[in-house]
């Protein structure tokens, strides 16, 4: 799939903080030999159980509804053949083709599965060479029907503003999709604006938003600010990796303030100094935030953008938001520029809260902080891993 923490068919509020990595590319393979997947197909077309995990010599069934083919080397011909297999099948409730070259064909052929399969929930199609064309398969399927499918997950595909036109009209019809990842996709500007129009007028439904790693700049932080005052559905957005800079952050910040139902914000390695963090800190104080990221992306340096640098001035304003916010679960602050003078007032202030239950910072934890955050962990009876399960592959 990809080198980022794995994202769920459902990433609501207690999800870990992920990381985004892997640039959008064209994925050229050699497709693996048609014998091999012969045993797969065999099981799928007969509707057979997975009563544990289940491997063949190309991809894994698992007990919970997984087909997991990712990076398996399908191409577009085995791609098909795998969704033939799949037409009357009822165990598979997530389709995971990750990083198989399987093309706008591919992903057409995954769109008609989609409308005559009511068991799908969960399609992963990153890094397949799916470009418009394949988004307007998607999207004209997904608006008419597919009424099953709760996530759909399209990062490092070239779908560029013409792609994202096409999903975000799906966006405006469809009432059921809860998450959509377009993470690396080339959206631009135009494309953005496309996606925020839908879900600030038609779309009710949408909770998680994945655009990171797309070199949004600070013009589009006014079309961003506007999910955050305009679309109260949504609960997560990701925004890592762009170059939101201080003006973006700032203008963000200000719509964060009026903002009470978003639960989830990533904005690491985006520029951000002391004045946009700080904004920013301070307007997550009057949120709903639970899970906030202003740190460091691994793949900050191939998609070309900067780390962000509060210092130890916004350093402080992190120590104001911990001592004072209500609902903050996970805050991160990796690779900021803050000395260790700035680490320790936000590891004070850490140990007097009875909430956080992960603080990501530069090295490593000292014993009493990590034993506060795990009690906090215990007492707040949350899992680390909710929502992640329907798209974590064995091949990654």
């Amino acid at each position: 799939m990809h080198g980022d923490t794995a994202q769920a068919s459902l990433a609501l509020p207690g999800d870990a903080i992920t990381a985004v990595q892997c640039p959008a590319h064209r994925v050229s393979i050699t497709p693996c030999d048609a014998d091999e997947l012969d045993p797969l197909l065999q099981h799928l077309s007969a509707n057979l159980a997975a009563h544990s995990d289940q491997q063949f010599p190309r991809g894994t069934l698992t007990a919970d509804g997984r087909l997991d083919l990712c990076k398996q080397s399908l191409g577009t011909s085995h791609c098909l053949a795998i969704t033939k297999a799949l037409q009357d099948n009822t165990r598979v409730r997530s389709l995971m083709l990750g990083t198989d070259a399987i093309g706008d064909a591919g992903a057409a052929a995954v769109a008609g599965l989609a409308s005559i399969n009511p068991q799908l929930e969960v399609l992963y199609l990153g890094c397949n060479n799916i470009g418009p064309t394949g988004a307007h398969a998607l999207g004209t399927t997904l608006a008419d029907g597919a009424q099953n499918i709760s996530g759909l997950w399209l990062k490092r595909n070239p779908l560029g503003p013409d792609g994202a036109t096409s999903i975000a009209g799906m966006l405006r019809s469809n009432q059921h999709l809860r998450v959509l990842d377009m993470v690396n996709t080339d959206l631009r500007a135009e494309g953005v604006r496309a996606i925020v129009d839908a879900l600030c007028s038609d779309n009710k439904n949408l909770q998680s938003l994945y655009l990171s790693g797309n070199g949004l700049n600070a013009a589009s932080a006014n079309d961003l600010a506007r999910l955050l005052r305009e679309a109260p559905h949504l609960k997560a957005l990701y925004l890592s990796v762009n170059r939101l800079g201080d003006t973006g952050a700032t203008c963000i910040a200000d719509a964060l303030c009026h903002n009470h139902s978003l639960q989830t914000l990533e904005l690491a390695s985006n520029g951000i100094g002391t004045q946009g963090a700080s904004a920013l800190l301070d307007a997550a104080r009057h949120s709903s935030l639970q899970n906030l990221n202003l740190g460091y992306a691994p793949s900050t340096r191939v998609l070309g953008a900067q780390a962000n640098h509060m210092g130890d001035e916004g350093a402080l304003h992190a120590v104001e938001l911990i001592n004072t916010s209500a609902t903050l679960r996970r805050l991160n602050l990796t690779r900021n520029n803050i000395t260790a003078q700035g680490n320790a007032a936000v590891i004070d202030a850490a140990l007097r809260n009875g909430e956080l239950i992960q603080l990501t910072l530069d090295g490593r934890h000292p014993d009493d902080l990590a034993a506060q955050l795990k009690h906090n962990q215990a007492l707040s009876g949350r899992s680390d891993t909710l929502g992640q399960a329907m798209i974590k592959s064995v091949y990654r």
